[in-house]
């Protein structure tokens, strides 16, 4: 027995017992600072959200030794790049 329901069982997925909303969303992909677009976006009214490809373990990356990926960007572009800073004087 693996644990998962055989095609003959009367199991009902989350899926199929509630009926699920018609939502549509649109996703928009660009070559540009991830700041600048959100500001574009929230500037038309929209509802926007911004992906930072985080380090759990060190908040800010790599920031402090002058990485230059998209975490360290959003932390030198906000107040972030402030409290990471004092926090290592």
């Amino acid at each position: 027995m693996h644990g998962y329901p055989d095609s003959n069982s009367k199991h009902i997925s989350l899926c199929e017992s509630q009926k699920q909303p018609k939502l549509s969303s649109k996703v928009h992909f660009e070559e540009s600072l991830t700041l600048i677009e959100a500001e574009k976006t929230v500037s038309c009214e929209r509802k926007t959200a911004v992906l930072n490809f985080a380090n759990p373990i060190e908040p800010g990356g790599g920031v402090l030794r002058g990485a230059k990926a998209q975490e360290e960007y959003l932390c030198r572009a906000s107040l972030s790049n402030f409290s990471a800073s004092t926090a290592f004087l």
